[in-house]
């Protein structure tokens, strides 16, 4: 008797944990999919970037807009992943880039299939850069700007391409040697989490610097 109860209770533990195997593997493959889709790998690196914003304290709708909508002067419409609004009458512009060659280049190391997960990591990021350099986000961003209804024109605007990840820095560096060089010609900064948190904390200090002085002249007035 006391063998058999038991043996219940094993039984039960088994069906418990075979239970969180198969809930675990759902959501594995939910994330596989993801990563080796496009436009899931795009977004996994928007939640990224959304909560490196958050992180250091700057409000959305406020400080930062999320899928920011605009059109250039010809009427094309544009969509960058984050709006930055800088003091100084300045604007960030972030773009979230990433490739599921990255995962290829995983699978695929020390085979003879490695050269060509990298080629084809450094032909689709080339091709994201370039998409990138011909959005005409400046003059877009101005005319959002003017309609918002900002006495000031736009002084300066920063252009971000974000990757989700150090490694997929150092991949696709190794991929392409020129990519840093070129992206920087195209007026693009090329950031991870690391550089971008660098980037938002310096413009996080920035507003709130301002948001003081605008206070402080508030009381004295």
């Amino acid at each position: 008797e006391t063998v058999m109860k038991q043996m219940e209770t094993l039984l039960g533990t088994i069906s418990a944990i075979d239970g969180k195997v198969q809930t675990h593997n759902k959501v594995l493959d939910t994330v596989w999919r993801s990563l080796t889709n496009p436009s899931g790998a795009g977004q996994l690196a928007e939640v990224g970037l959304a909560n490196t914003l958050k992180a250091v304290g700057l409000e959305q709708g406020r400080d930062f807009q999320l899928q920011f909508t605009t059109q250039d002067e010809e009427g094309r419409r544009l969509r960058p992943d984050a709006v930055v609004f800088l003091p100084s009458n300045g604007v960030m512009v972030i773009d979230s880039k990433a490739s599921k060659f990255l995962l290829d280049i995983a699978a695929t190391e020390g085979t003879e299939r490695e050269a060509e997960s990298y080629r084809n990591l450094a032909r689709t990021m080339n091709t994201h850069l370039k998409a990138l350099g011909e959005k005409d986000y400046a003059s877009a961003i101005r005319s959002a700007w003017r309609e918002s209804g900002r006495e000031h024109e736009v002084t300066r605007i920063v252009s971000v391409m974000y990757l989700p990840n150090e490694a997929a820095l150092d991949k696709l560096t190794h991929a392409d040697a020129e990519f840093l060089h070129n992206a920087r010609g195209r007026g693009i900064y090329l950031a991870g989490p690391t550089t971008l948190h660098c980037l938002i904390s310096l413009a996080s200090a920035e507003i709130n610097l301002e948001r003081q002085v605008e206070n402080q002249q508030r009381i004295v007035s």
